[in-house]
């Protein structure tokens, strides 16, 4: 059944959600609502709350004559805390949505090291080296570009890391 747009005598569609003409007596509305609530149990083929909804105002007869005087005003407005109340559960959903996203959306940024922090590994506390010098785009190979660390080890050699992973696989040494 196609969608018709209500006219301005039948304003929210209520009379033709019931197939009913306005001047409907209310033994003939409790009659074509029973009767579409049956069809909408054989096919589904409608929407059901657009025929309750239909029924609820027409059955009652003040409700009625307010319908029948003219078009009927929309929903009313929220008030102010229900607006917020709406406002903060979309606000919510979004930043839990936003964590299982990118899970380090609401982590702290991993601590940056400086020139003399001695890292050590978290895992088995083995000591990689101390921080020499940072670079914010520091060019590796196969042309990429990332912020990075030189760490000079106990050997003496120095040798670049990128800071993601340094970040992730090493704290600085406490007292060293």
């Amino acid at each position: 059944m196609a969608a018709t747009v209500a006219s301005s005598a039948d304003p929210m569609g209520h009379y033709e959600a019931l197939r009913l003409q306005p001047a409907a007596s209310p033994g003939e509305i409790a009659w074509a609502y029973r009767r579409r609530e049956e069809e909408w149990r054989q096919c589904r083929s409608f929407s059901r709350f657009a025929v309750q909804e239909a029924y609820r105002y027409l059955s009652d007869p003040e409700r009625k004559a307010a319908y029948d005087a003219g078009p009927r005003p929309g929903p009313p407005e929220p008030s102010a805390s229900r607006r917020r109340l709406i406002l903060s559960a979309i606000l919510l959903t979004l930043v839990s949505h936003a964590g299982f996203i990118s899970p380090g959306f609401l982590q702290a940024a991993p601590p940056r090291f400086h020139p003399g922090d001695v890292l050590i590994r978290s895992h088995d506390e083995r000591t990689l080296g101390t921080v020499t010098r940072q670079e914010f785009k520091h060019r590796f190979p196969r042309s990429r570009i990332s912020r990075a660390y030189l760490i000079r080890t106990a050997e003496g050699k120095g040798r670049w890391f990128p800071a993601r992973e340094l970040e992730r696989h090493y704290r600085r040494s406490i007292g060293g």
